[in-house]
């Protein structure tokens, strides 16, 4: 029985990789084909293409006949005392990058993100009627706009106050993060630290205080929690481990609710090893107690949640106006399968959520009338571009994103009609290219970060999945996932990879 139960663990284990592989593969051949690499806009288009196609020769190389430990490299022969002066001096330098940034290029933002802030920023000069009613039908934004008015009681309400808050919750997300991968394997510290500093330095969305960043450090944290419970060995580090997980990940689904797809996937490879990959007897009085400390405290946050709600008096709040999530399935059918004015419509002259979901159901019945297997088919392809293809993010692709003109170099980096912008483009395109290729040759190097890759590629496999049931349509849904990417890069090695390629 027991070789049999390994056998069928062995098995899930390889389908999920090799739906992971083929997954991540049409994602790259998506990034490959992105408009900010091949754009008739992009001044440096031919000297693109070919340093983009050099660099993946070079990087291909480097997996096939190198090993990191064999380079020459000061970086990977110094000693560890060196590695971390060296890693703490970039770090100071990108948070100082960092600041700069903000100072130099925070300005209002469109779109949700605008309208939570100007809520806090404007309170008594609000007057719209869909502003009023806003929070009754996505009250899944009150905790964002709950941060905010404690952040403003605090540091002031504008938008460099606030984008020092978004820019807190990213650097906090690193920290957590890094924590993380040293209990997993210690080894992979430096390598995850760098990923990190690459990708800060070239992150603009800390200007922008939404739920997309503010979401980071909480699904780190429950990660951290979990991580704690698996790998610590004192009593008192598991009981925080365990109130870590039950109350970040409380906090990250009330953030933004798809913050629990890393909890789904904790919860699925945890059954798979509990019923098919035991290796030894555990303890079962433990694990309830575990499992009861966890529910404990995401019962006690969202009580708390709760009680806030019912009784504050920033916003009004209509509980039978609040959408239902059978729109965003509806929303997501046609089109691009991002978000639809057309759609929304009927749902803000409707008058109750039920009404909602008639409406919904209606239109979901509709659009799968209209397509073929085949059709439908092509739309997921087409979608599925649409969700992961652009390495920016989703920079500028929301609706009134920004509307001020550039006026310095760091606006003319990241702005709208900015002379820099097609640059801005093509080097974070580049960058997402080379993750997406470290994704691809992700293998295991011990039993230890086995659990725990298998677990990021679950919750990433979800997340992608999710994005092609529900509203996507862009890539700026893929920054609450970067916490998974960027562990998955880490604790990724390449001195094993080469055997994929084989």
């Amino acid at each position: 029985m027991r070789i049999n139960k390994l056998s069928i663990f062995s098995l899930i284990e390889k389908i999920i990789n090799t739906l992971f592989f083929i997954w991540i593969f049409i994602i790259l051949i998506g990034a490959l084909y992105s408009d900010h690499l091949f754009s008739l806009d992009n001044p440096y288009r031919l000297s693109t293409i070919t340093g983009l196609v050099a660099l993946i020769l070079i990087v291909l190389g480097a997996f096939k006949f190198s090993k990191f430990k064999s380079l020459s490299l000061p970086i990977f022969n110094s000693s560890k005392k060196h590695k971390i002066y060296l890693l703490l001096c970039i770090s100071v330098i990108v948070f100082s990058w960092q600041i700069y940034f903000i100072n130099k290029a925070n300005t209002g933002i469109g779109f949700d993100a605008g309208i939570v802030a100007s809520e806090v920023i404007n309170h008594s000069n609000i007057n719209d009627w869909f502003r009023y009613n806003y929070f009754s039908f996505y009250p899944n934004n009150l905790l964002l706009l709950y941060t905010e008015y404690f952040w403003s009681s605090l540091f002031g309400s504008s938008w460099l106050s606030f984008s020092y808050l978004s820019l807190l919750c990213v650097d906090l997300f690193m920290v957590t993060s890094l924590i993380s991968i040293y209990l997993i394997d210690k080894t992979k510290t430096f390598k995850t630290w760098s990923i990190f500093l690459i990708w800060l330095s070239v992150f603009p969305y800390i200007i922008v205080p939404y739920t997309d960043t503010t979401v980071l450090p909480l699904i780190s944290t429950y990660i951290l929690g979990y991580t704690l419970l698996k790998k610590a060995t004192s009593r008192s580090q598991q009981i925080i481990g365990a109130f870590l997980l039950g109350i970040f990940a409380m906090l990250g689904y009330l953030m933004k609710p798809t913050a629990v797809i890393p909890l789904i996937a904790i919860i699925v490879v945890e059954l798979l090893y509990l019923f098919f990959n035991r290796s030894k007897k555990e303890d079962n009085l433990k694990l309830i107690i575990k499992c009861i400390l966890v529910i404990i405290a995401a019962l006690c946050v969202q009580f708390g949640y709760q009680i806030k709600t019912n009784n504050q008096k920033f916003v009004h709040i209509d509980q039978k106006l609040k959408v239902p999530a059978i729109h965003f399935i509806s929303m997501g059918m046609h089109d691009e399968g991002g978000f639809s004015q057309i759609d929304a419509g009927p749902m803000y002259s409707a008058h109750s959520s039920d009404e909602m979901k008639k409406i919904s159901k209606k239109d979901i019945q509709t659009r799968i009338s209209e397509y073929t297997p085949y059709t439908y088919g092509l739309f997921l392809i087409y979608k599925n571009y649409n969700n992961t293809a652009d390495g920016s993010f989703g920079w500028l692709q929301e609706g009134n994103f920004i509307d001020q003109q550039p006026s310095n170099f760091v606006q003319n980096w990241v702005y709208p009609n900015g002379k820099y912008l097609n640059s801005f483009y093509v080097i974070v395109q580049i960058l997402w290219i080379l993750a997406l290729l470290m994704l691809i040759l992700t293998k295991a190097s011990s039993e230890n970060s086995r659990l725990y890759l298998l677990l990021f590629k679950v919750a990433l496999l979800g997340g992608f999945a999710y994005l092609l049931i529900f509203e996507g349509g862009r890539s700026r849904y893929l920054i609450q996932f970067i916490p998974v990417i960027i562990l998955l890069l880490g604790l990724s090695n390449f001195s094993h990879s080469t055997n994929n390629l084989n």
